[in-house]
């Protein structure tokens, strides 16, 4: 081969080597979608995100529909090369990230990487809701009294292939879940309320949210589990539709 002819393939051989080089270095960042419902105290067609404390501003936002659908892309947003800390959402500029209860929700981008990791992907989509509201609510603080203080405590059920672990607070009737197995993105723990009904002696459990409270997933749940309660010689048995039975661990 003439020696004319090897310069130009000696640079096409080295481009093509460049390129592939630069494309194993992970020069593009990976696809990383969040999307789901933003759950509000009133309709925001904008939501707000930022990281590391940074205040919420109109350059960084999208947009949501009618439904209040969202999805978000983390991958063509100002953080995209960002691989640790919290993503803060929010519908009002105001909010404080810095809060403890601050009007926001939050996910953990360490976690969304370490997922991106294990699946050995470079796509992934991750469902999560954002209830903004959820950390800042205020209620009126009420506790459990009457014939319902006596179900106050600690339980275990098991439900198929699912344990569970079961706490009825007094406070504000507040029901929290510890399930096993957790589902594919951690969420084994649920939160809502719960109330015993006298006159059909029944209990009820009303699961609001599932969660893994550490990555900051979390899935909007509309579910009721009801037990009838029966008296026995032994004690109170609390027994659910599909046979399952609520154990009491402490009094």
């Amino acid at each position: 081969m003439h020696t004319f002819m090897k310069v130009p393939l000696l640079i096409i051989f080295c481009f093509g080597v460049f390129n592939s080089f630069a494309h194993a270095k992970g020069k593009t960042p990976p696809s990383i979608q969040l999307y789901g419902k933003l759950e509000a105290w009133n309709y925001s067609p904008v939501v707000y995100y930022s990281m590391n404390g940074d205040p919420f501003t109109a350059k960084r936002s999208f947009r949501v529909d009618t439904g209040m659908n969202y999805r978000f892309d983390l991958s063509k947003s100002v953080y995209k090369k960002q691989k640790t800390g919290f993503i803060y959402f929010a519908i009002d500029t105001t909010s404080d990230s810095k809060s403890t209860y601050g009007c926001y929700h939050r996910v953990s981008v360490d976690s969304i990487y370490a997922w991106l990791k294990q699946s050995r992907k470079t796509r992934i989509e991750i469902h999560t809701d954002l209830p903004v509201g959820f950390n800042c609510e205020g209620s009126k603080w009420y506790e459990a009294e009457g014939p319902d203080a006596g179900f106050v405590g600690n339980y275990s059920m098991q439900s198929k292939d699912t344990t569970y672990d079961i706490k009825l607070n007094a406070a504000l009737y507040i029901y929290d879940g510890f399930l096993s197995p957790a589902g594919p993105t951690g969420t084994g723990t649920e939160w809502g309320s719960w109330k015993y009904f006298l006159e059909t002696k029944t209990l009820r459990i009303f699961v609001v949210y599932r969660r893994n409270r550490d990555a900051g997933i979390i899935l909007s749940a509309d579910w009721t589990r009801e037990f009838k309660v029966v008296e026995g010689t032994y004690g109170r048995k609390l027994v659910s539709n599909d046979g399952s039975v609520l154990t009491r661990l402490t009094p």
